[in-house]
């Protein structure tokens, strides 16, 4: 069985904690080959997920100090977004597309 370590922000019962975990349980359970990734990237840096409660400034640090692979597969300049958009639609990027602003 893999192991997951799952936070849940407020707003549901523990009842419905109960079944968000036994369903993610159950899709890690089944998708033994893929990788999953839950990130509520949306909610960052707002009152609910501020940016010192998310993994990102950790993230940052270990692939700075080369302990982690970066998923960055190409940088575009924000002039060339049409390109890194058809990068993205062709399935070419095995990574991460970054576009600077």
């Amino acid at each position: 069985m893999p192991f997951a370590q799952i936070y849940l922000l407020e707003g549901r019962t523990e009842d419905q904690k109960r079944v968000v975990i036994e369903k993610i349980t159950d899709a890690l359970c089944e998708a033994g080959a893929t990788q999953l990734s839950f990130f509520p990237s949306g909610l960052v840096g707002t009152p609910v997920l501020p940016l010192q409660d998310t993994p990102l400034p950790w993230i940052v640090q270990e692939i700075a100090a080369r302990r982690t692979p970066s998923l960055r597969t190409e940088t575009f300049a924000f002039d060339d977004l049409r390109r890194a958009h058809s990068v993205m639609e062709s399935d070419r990027a095995l990574g991460k597309l970054v576009v600077r602003l």
